[in-house]
């Protein structure tokens, strides 16, 4: 019984281990070579995924046109602007080919196998090179300046996506669009961006003033809190007054932790946006004084004659 037991134990144990490896994850390193292995003869599909949108893919005994006369060994399909694409062959266990996939301003080379069906890969899922730890120490901490500058290339973010996306390598981006009710106001986080070789997140954000006073607030007070844990800003660009019943687009930026190490946060986490205010009170023009009018006195007729 214990035998048969440990057998199936172990038959078990060999199912799932096939299961894992028909699942693969790499890092990205363009200075790597990649191998992904295929089914053979239409027996199975290879779906791969970036971090998000791939620019371009070439290809070398690659096809995208499953109908053609000469068939090459390896079908792959993609819509443009998606970050994940599909290969397929419909060849025996043996050919070989290969793709350069453009992500991110870089080259990544794959190379192409159709292997057994149980070898094979069914999805393959590239990552950003895993970033130190939180808790692991900062070399230096940012200065002002650099941070400020962090600033502007944030409010400039969909400009450099559209004409030189070269100059937003090692960013991260979320539309977060988490709008936080206040008792006298509403702040409404639009966006974060991250620049990870600084270990800082930018974020965009509208104040609102739902009163009917000013409102003063300090431009060094906003913080963010995440998992119970409070980072305030180091720099900020706002006005730090918000008249009555309007709007306000502010930037501020955090970075690193509290105990002097990273924090490796990322856009999409659920952001918490504080920012304590005074409002003000309403000022109004005081009332004229009430000067009390004097009449004067009625003469008797009778004393004059």
């Amino acid at each position: 019984m214990k035998k048969i037991l440990y057998i199936s134990l172990l038959i078990f144990g060999f199912m799932l281990n096939a299961q894992d490896e028909k699942i693969k994850q790499f890092d990205l390193d363009h200075q790597r070579v990649y191998k992904l292995l295929i089914a053979p003869e239409d027996t199975g599909v290879t779906t791969v995924m970036f971090p998000s949108e791939v620019t371009a893919i070439y290809g070398a005994q690659v096809s995208n046109n499953k109908t053609q006369k000469n068939q090459m060994p390896f079908i792959l399909t993609h819509s443009e602007g998606t970050h994940f694409f599909t290969l397929k062959s419909s060849k025996k266990v043996g050919q070989k080919g290969a793709i350069n996939v453009v992500w991110n301003n870089k080259v990544y080379v794959i190379q192409l196998e159709v292997t057994k069906l149980e070898r094979s890969y069914a999805s393959v899922t590239f990552q950003p090179a895993r970033q130190p730890k939180p808790g692991v120490a900062l070399k230096n901490e940012v200065p002002p300046a650099v941070l400020l500058s962090l600033l502007d290339k944030a409010k400039a973010y969909h400009l450099f996506a559209k004409h030189n996306k070269q100059q937003l390598q090692g960013t991260y981006y979320k539309a977060n669009n988490l709008k936080m009710p206040y008792s006298n106001m509403n702040i409404h986080l639009l966006e974060t961006i991250r620049f990870d070789d600084y270990d800082t997140l930018v974020f965009h954000c509208i104040l609102e003033n739902k009163t009917d006073s000013t409102i003063a607030y300090d431009v060094n007070d906003f913080a963010v809190n995440v998992n119970n844990v409070s980072l305030k800003a180091k720099v900020s660009d706002a006005s730090g007054r918000l008249p009555a019943r309007s709007k306000d687009r502010v930037f501020f930026a955090i970075q690193g932790h509290k105990s002097k190490t990273r924090n490796n946060w990322h856009p999409d986490q659920k952001f918490v946006v504080t920012l304590p205010v005074n409002e003000m009170p309403i000022w109004k023009k005081p009332a004229a004084p009430v000067v009390p009018t004097v009449k004067p006195a009625k003469t008797d007729k009778a004393s004059k004659e």
